[in-house]
């Protein structure tokens, strides 16, 4: 053989170089990318997430409200639009906020709730005022059942060929109108 066949690459010093440079220096890159993506994910998950839902007046917003005095347009200027106008007594305003704290993959979670009860009367005049917090709250425990239905339960080979040889007292066949 010939000395100059051979295409290896030598190096200054006379050794053969190899590739293994340029996979080591994609194989650094590609470390690093994943040591900064799991670096960013464990930052995202020491803090929480913060928010603020609704509107609840200040205790001092409270104060300026006079019982007896105050009617339902002053309170409306005085404090805004209530959350909710009672379902069941029309003379109830509520004013709800609810702050809640959010750790990366979990549900948020209420950590405050504030609730304003204005009572008026039929006239529209302020009765009184009452403020409940999340201590105060109560968990209702929502119904899920489904309404039962009577019948038998078909499959679907039974609906799709079920009223095949069904046909009306009168002789109309598949298409006829029966009279």
């Amino acid at each position: 053989m010939f000395a100059g066949s051979r295409r290896a690459k030598r190096g200054k010093s006379g050794v053969h170089m190899r590739k293994t440079s340029l996979i080591n220096g994609r194989t650094v890159f590609r470390n690093a990318v994943i040591c900064g993506v799991a670096a960013l994910t464990l930052a995202a998950c020491g803090e929480p997430r913060y928010a603020v839902h609704g509107y609840a007046p200040r205790s001092d917003e409270l104060q300026r409200l006079t019982a007896g005095e105050d009617t339902t347009s002053s309170v409306r200027r005085k404090l805004g639009e209530p959350t909710i106008i009672g379902t069941f007594e029309e003379n109830a305003w509520y004013y709800v906020s609810t702050v809640s704290e959010q750790r990366t993959y979990h549900h948020p979670e209420p950590i405050d709730r504030t609730v304003v009860r204005l009572a008026f009367s039929e006239v529209g005049v302020l009765e009184g005022v009452n403020r409940f917090g999340l201590e105060e709250g109560r968990v209702i425990d929502l119904e899920t059942r489904t309404t039962p239905t009577y019948g038998r339960e078909l499959t679907i080979v039974q609906q799709l060929f079920g009223n095949i040889g069904r046909f009306n007292e009168g002789g109309g066949g598949l298409f006829g109108s029966g009279n």
